[in-house]
């Protein structure tokens, strides 16, 4: 008897930004940059150079996970812009800071009140 498996490796890492990754996870972006193959390299020439360190770490540790385990089909490097906005903003003698993110204009506002408030 013989089985068959597959399994998917994944990796993301966030550039830092004051919206919580949690939140970033979910929002829309733009593709900058995205590469297919059967083996890819490591992004060498981003102007960002924390994207190419981590680029390079994401192959080698895929690489080792699946060394003498498995075989691998396919992989791809994906590059997500994800816009964020910094917000500030007064209401009456109150100040305050929100962040719209993504494409789809989500908003985050760092230690907003648990209960519904009209700001």
């Amino acid at each position: 008897m013989s089985s068959l498996q597959s399994k998917t490796e994944h990796s993301e890492f966030f550039t830092e930004c004051e919206v919580p990754e949690k939140l970033l996870t979910h929002a829309s972006g733009k593709e900058i940059f995205s590469e297919q193959q059967p083996y890819v390299l490591p992004i060498t020439k981003y102007h960002v150079q924390e994207i190419n360190e981590k680029s390079k770490m994401f192959c080698a540790q895929h690489l080792q996970n699946s060394m003498g385990m498995c075989r691998v089909i396919q992989q791809r490097h994906c590059l997500v812009a994800i816009p964020v906005c910094k917000v500030f903003y007064t209401l009456g003698n109150t100040k305050g800071i929100f962040y719209v993110y993504g494409n789809d204009r989500q908003c985050y506002v760092p230690n907003f009140p648990s209960k519904c408030v009209i700001l």
